[in-house]
């Protein structure tokens, strides 16, 4: 009825005014429509973005921890944001902080919570990342084997020994570390450690070079040598100790004023110890002075985080923080409706996968009468919807061009008589395309078991020729063994009729050589005198005696 009432305003400006004004209006609604949708579109992608990622990290840390459920997925999300929205610190920050906690040994849900709120606040109070106050809040922890209640008190003393000396929180970070083992080994304070290193860094040394310094000069005093304590005692020098069984640290380096500098070189031989000790030695009033402001320490921590949070960019980033959690809870229900979709369509890949393309294929070229006959009829429902809604906008029309006659039932009427044939449409179109899909896969199904079949065939096919082709090759080998033998044996009979042959011809050979030596015998009796038969007789007489 609002544009309606447009329309009666501004009929008196004539036919022509109004048309003008009602193009004017149509379009200005139109684009407001279309720049509508753009954004509404734009929303809905951003929003599942963020909440995609959101989920990647919060999938990672739950990865660490165990006997985690889906609850324990939304529980976090939950502590996550609203821990960003608390401290303008950027999400993805805090999840790795989050991450960074839980993978050193802080698992637990309350700890870990307690964990990163606390390393929120020392990332806003020393202007540094969640992640890097997670880092130093848990290796101190972990160092001085602190359990997570120890948290808001080992962040006040990192932030004081930052407010104390010239340092950063990232600086510390980054080299604090090394230094703690030794100190919990040397049974000194963490509170101890933040005042020498505030003096330190206060007297010029850079945050490395200072940890590097106070480490060796822990290492000297806890473990020097045997000339060393030699020294130390005729020096009558000593590592002091409080009440509490601590390192009495400004107690042990007094007794090392006024000595000469060989003297303490003797005791520690370390140039980078022998920085620390004079350092501190040089500057032990301060380093008192530091140790008394370390009891009073004690919230330190949230007084500065309470100062940053006022900030306006620390303001625009919680307002930031604030918009990303409701996009994040809008993507989270976009993906909560659309992943079983996803999830369905992977699953219907998979399968089109497994069934073969290329039968896939073979198969829409089947169906294509088929396919055709539903687009044809798809588009033909397509077309009567299109007709209905220029009917309808014909009406709609008609009715703002006559201001004195009210068609609004009409149009009602039409309006709901086409949003019945659209659904009707819709769902009939649905049982096209699905019985259509189905029939495409049973066909590109059957032409796969088809396929399936033939290899099969051809497999059992060429295993049978393989196999025939094994058993002659047996036999072919079992045919050359025995014509091997045979041609062997052959050799062998060859070889005995020519030793045979060789034989016999050497008994001949002696026979005519007897012969002829027998003649000869004969010959020389004969010519000794004697009658032939005499010869002969004595020359048999002879061989018989032979």
């Amino acid at each position: 009825m609002a544009t309606k009432n447009v329309i009666l305003k501004i009929g008196a400006k004539g036919v022509k005014g109004t048309a003008t004004a009602l193009k004017k209006v149509s379009g200005s609604l139109l684009s407001i429509g279309k720049s509508a949708s753009l954004v509404g579109a734009g929303f809905a992608v951003l929003s599942t973005k963020l909440a995609g990622d959101f989920q990647k990290g919060l999938l990672e840390v739950t990865t660490l921890m165990k006997d985690s459920t889906e609850n324990t997925l939304k529980n976090l999300g939950k502590e996550l944001t609203n821990v960003a929205n608390a401290s303008g610190l950027a999400l993805d920050s805090l999840t790795k902080a989050k991450y960074d906690i839980v993978s050193a040994g802080f698992s637990g849900a309350a700890e870990s919570a307690i964990l990163l709120e606390q390393a929120s606040k020392l990332a806003v109070a020393g202007v540094t990342s969640a992640a890097g106050a997670a880092d130093i809040l848990t290796s101190a922890l972990n160092a001085f084997d602190a359990e997570a209640d120890k948290a808001q008190e080992v962040s006040d003393t990192l932030f004081t020994t930052m407010q104390l000396g010239k340092t950063t929180i990232t600086e510390l970070g980054a080299s604090i570390g090394q230094v703690l083992p030794f100190a919990k080994s040397f049974n000194l304070s963490l509170k101890s450690v933040g005042a020498s290193m505030a003096t330190l860094t206060a007297s010029g040394i850079n945050t490395a070079e200072a940890s590097t310094a106070l480490k060796n000069a822990i290492v000297a005093l806890e473990t020097p040598s045997d000339s060393s304590k030699k020294v130390m005692k005729e020096l009558g020098i000593e590592v002091k100790t409080l009440e509490d069984g601590t390192v009495d640290l400004v107690g042990t380096l007094k007794q090392f004023e006024g000595v000469d500098a060989q003297i303490i070189k003797k005791i520690i031989p370390s140039i980078q110890a022998q920085l620390g000790v004079k350092t501190l030695v040089n500057n032990v009033g301060d380093l008192e002075e530091n140790l008394i402001a370390f009891e009073g320490s004690l919230g330190s921590t949230e007084t500065g985080f309470q100062k940053m949070i006022k900030g306006f960019n620390k303001q625009m980033s919680i307002l930031k923080n604030n918009f990303n959690t409701v996009f994040i809870e809008i993507g989270n229900v976009i993906i909560e409706t659309i992943q079983p979709m996803i999830e369905s369509l992977n699953a219907e890949f998979k399968k089109l996968n497994e069934i073969g393309f290329d039968n896939l294929a073979s198969a829409l070229k089947e169906q294509l009468p088929l396919i055709l006959s539903t687009l044809s009829k798809a588009f033909q429902f397509a077309m009567i919807d299109i007709e209905n809604r220029i009917d309808l906008l014909g009406l709609k029309f008609q009715n703002l061009i006559t201001p004195f006659t009210d068609m609004s039932e009409i149009i009602n009427a039409k309006q709901l008589e086409n949003e019945e044939f659209t659904r009707l449409s819709v769902d009939t179109m649905g049982l096209m395309f699905t019985n259509m899909y189905n029939g495409v896969i049973a066909k590109a199904q059957e032409l796969k078991t088809e396929q399936e079949k033939a290899n099969k065939a051809l497999t059992e096919q060429n295993k049978a020729v393989e196999d025939s082709d094994l058993k002659f090759g047996v036999l072919g080998k079992q045919l050359k063994k025995f014509f091997n033998l045979k041609r062997t044996g052959i050799d062998l009979d060859v070889q005995t009729v020519q030793a045979k042959q060789s034989e016999l011809f050497l008994e001949q050979k002696l026979s005519a050589e007897k012969a002829r030596q027998l003649q000869n015998e004969v010959k020389g009796a004969v010519l000794s005198g004697q009658s032939a038969n005499q010869a002969m007789r004595s020359v048999v007489k002879a061989k018989i005696m032979e």
